[in-house]
């Protein structure tokens, strides 16, 4: 098996060689590989641009069972899905990855890092597994410094941005025709974060019941697409509560296939806890409603992220006070604006162009 591998992959090399004699041009092979559908989103704007240039062929490492009739129509248009078995038998000039336990194949080609978020998780941003990598995108500053420590000799930390949050910059429609509520009202987007250990989740029935009852605002209850796994969630299982909470003035989004960017362009304010989300919601510079629960206040007590998103945010310590804190938020959508803002130009590059400079990375590295 090893020595028809090398044979094929001698082939494929020798023809690359003889193609630039006789003005063959070889399309590069790129891979995409990530261990959650949803993560792709981080990098969808990127490999859109890449289809629409046809200057390379484009792969999808379907290490997750993905049925492309259950996708969206053009959500992997122009990209082919393969498993492990038919990756290890090409011969890739570039991977761009979004997770760090990815499979093992034999030629990645350029190994770059994309990460799929920017939250107050450091382990996430800086990793011991980050030194496989030859390169690593960084969204800002403060990940660029989480993540140099695990740099290794030849590799590059680049500065690109936060290339999913480009549509919120460049006014790309929000999918509004997915929800319908009955009344006008100020739309509060609820995005609650995830944690393996149930009881870093700061979600809870009491703040779930208590924004179905009131009638205030509409809500969007995005939660983080791992919330529906009880086997993720270190056995809690929510979708029995989640099934009764709709309301004509409460919908629940479910569907993984839209990333959170598409339901903050309807958002007048943001309440979420220590998801990457609020710090993504500063593009728009609209109010963030922090759920501070004592105890993963302690866990990141001394995390600086946190205390710079704290000042510039509203906070509730349970249900009792939530709705009020919420529709202060809504009355005074201007009142921390001008931290938001010192916070976004910190802690992001490339704001509404990071897409552009991924691409303009990328086609350096392959040619």
């Amino acid at each position: 098996m090893q020595g028809k591998l090398k044979f094929y992959f001698l082939i494929v090399s020798l023809l690359r060689y003889l193609s630039q004699f006789v003005g063959i041009k070889i399309k590069k092979k790129i891979l995409i590989e990530c261990n959650e559908l949803f993560h792709y989103h981080h990098i969808k704007p990127v490999v859109d641009i890449l289809v629409k240039d046809n200057c390379s062929k484009l792969f999808f490492l379907n290490v997750m069972g993905i049925d492309r009739s259950n996708l969206p129509e053009a959500f992997m248009n122009g990209i082919k899905i393969i498993d492990l078995q038919q990756a290890k038998f090409i011969k890739f000039d570039m991977t761009l990855s979004l997770d760090f336990n990815c499979p093992w194949i034999p030629h990645r080609g350029i190994y770059i890092f994309v990460p799929h978020g920017d939250g107050m998780k450091s382990n996430y941003s800086g990793n011991e597994k980050l030194r496989q990598y030859d390169h690593i995108f960084a969204s800002g500053g403060r990940q660029k410094s989480l993540q140099m420590p695990f740099l290794s000799p030849g590799s590059s930390i680049v500065e690109i941005g936060f290339i999913i949050n480009d549509q919120l910059q460049n006014n790309i429609e929000p999918a509004t025709n997915m929800i319908k509520f009955e009344k006008k009202l100020p739309i509060v987007l609820y995005a609650p974060s995830w944690s393996t250990n149930p009881d870093m989740i700061m979600m809870n029935e009491s703040i779930l019941k208590a924004l179905s009852n009131q009638d205030y605002f509409n809500v969007v209850f995005k939660p983080h697409p791992l919330l529906f796994h009880p086997d993720r969630c270190g056995g809690k299982n929510w979708n029995n509560f989640f099934a009764g909470l709709e309301k004509k003035h409460f919908v629940m989004i479910k569907e993984s296939n839209y990333p959170i960017q598409t339901f903050m362009k309807i958002a007048d304010v943001i309440v979420s806890d220590i998801s990457s989300v609020i710090f993504e919601y500063l593009y728009l510079d609209r109010p963030i409603v922090l759920h501070k629960d004592e105890k993963v206040l302690e866990y990141y007590k001394g995390n600086d992220s946190f205390g710079d998103i704290s000042k510039a945010s509203f906070h509730f310590n349970s249900e009792i006070d939530m709705v009020d804190i919420i529709n202060q938020a809504l009355e005074q959508p201007d009142f921390h604006s001008e931290l938001r803002k010192e916070i976004l130009n910190s802690n992001y590059y490339n704001i509404g162009n990071a897409t552009q400079a991924a691409i303009k990375m990328i086609y350096e590295c392959l040619h």
